[in-house]
């Protein structure tokens, strides 16, 4: 079971409910705080976290970056570059755990997210 945490400043239910369409029984999805959900993945209750604002790394970013550090953040999406499917998997696979995302985005990144997060967790 693969353990996500939807924060940020937008999307939150549109997270949720794409976490849930793409993970099904595989996945246990809850919203929280962009603050309570970094603190969640960094005492280890969520495996990995989802935030959406406007730019992508920001207000989606900003807490994940500060409690769980640089290095286990990405943003996937912001309103000029989304990452290749190729690209994401290998970010999720090389150990990244806080993705960062724009509304418009969700629908192609978070099934491609889900996907790679069950597979490394298997």
């Amino acid at each position: 079971m693969v353990k996500i945490v939807v924060g940020g400043q937008m999307s939150k239910e549109a997270m949720l409910q794409a976490v849930k369409s793409a993970g099904g029984d595989n996945v246990e999805v809850w919203q929280a705080t962009d603050i309570q959900g970094a603190m969640d993945v960094k005492a280890g209750k969520a495996d990995f976290y989802l935030g959406c604002c406007q730019t992508g790394g920001g207000g989606s970013l900003a807490m994940p970056i500060a409690i769980v550090g640089y290095p286990s953040c990405v943003t996937v999406a912001s309103p000029s570059t989304m990452m290749s499917d190729e690209q994401i998997a290998e970010a999720v696979q090389s150990g990244k755990r806080c993705f960062g995302m724009v509304n418009e985005a969700i629908e192609k990144v978070v099934p491609v997210l889900v996907r790679e997060m069950i597979a490394k967790k298997a």
